[in-house]
């Protein structure tokens, strides 16, 4: 099984994730249906409350078990949405790598120098100031042209009181268009959306692969 290192994060923490990965990766080669019962399988932080009824259940006994199916699927999906956002990272990875790879490694040293390239400040009150006006901004723009937009209507007495027409249709973009050409004459006769799910499961097949 590939390496998974673990990134404390400010105020959380995803240990008993990697506490599950590690649990399901003892029982790889198991058959049985339900973890053994003197197994400390981690929950919290781990199932949604909306999957607890189909993760765990109790025998007559008044035994907890715990489905290892409905519980690798809830961990796997915590799993991914962990890497999508770089929280835990793998070894070895390329696009889920460690972030602090992502920095050019002179970052420290040059720091002013790359911040002045992305054209941003290097104080994060500023950033986040400055994100602060851009939605004050928007919205006030979106409120003052409301009473005169065309295309949305208010009515009351309705129970959705919102109308919005749909607008026109936009001209093509060229260079849709070029693309469009250009996959049909290498694929004529593959589905653009089978092609869509393809690269998706190709960026999530590491997980099939856990062993």
């Amino acid at each position: 099984m590939t390496a998974i290192c673990f990134l404390f994060l400010s105020g959380s923490t995803l240990q008993p994730l990697l506490d599950a990965v590690a649990l399901i990766r003892r029982y790889r080669d198991s058959k049985t249906r339900y973890f053994k019962v003197s197994e400390d399988v981690p929950l919290d932080d781990v199932i949604p409350p909306a999957w607890r009824d189909l993760v765990v259940s109790t025998t007559a006994s008044g035994k907890t078990r715990v489905n290892r199916i409905s519980y690798e699927l809830c961990v796997f999906q915590k799993l991914r949405d962990q890497l999508r956002c770089r929280a835990v990272w793998v070894e070895g990875a390329n696009r889920y790598r460690n972030p602090d790879d992502d920095l050019p490694p002179d970052f420290e040293e040059k720091r002013s120098l790359y911040y002045e390239a992305l054209r941003h400040p290097e104080s994060a009150t500023e950033f986040i100031n400055r994100l602060q006006q851009m939605m004050v901004d928007g919205l006030t723009q979106l409120n003052d042209g409301l009473a005169n937009n065309v295309w949305l209507a208010l009515e009351p007495k309705r129970k959705n009181p919102i109308i919005l027409s749909p607008l026109p249709a936009q001209a093509e973009p060229i260079n849709l268009y070029t693309l469009k050409q250009e996959i049909t004459r290498l694929w004529p006769i593959t589905p653009l959306l089978d092609m869509l799910k393809e690269a998706d499961y190709s960026n999530s097949a590491w997980f099939t692969s856990i062993h």
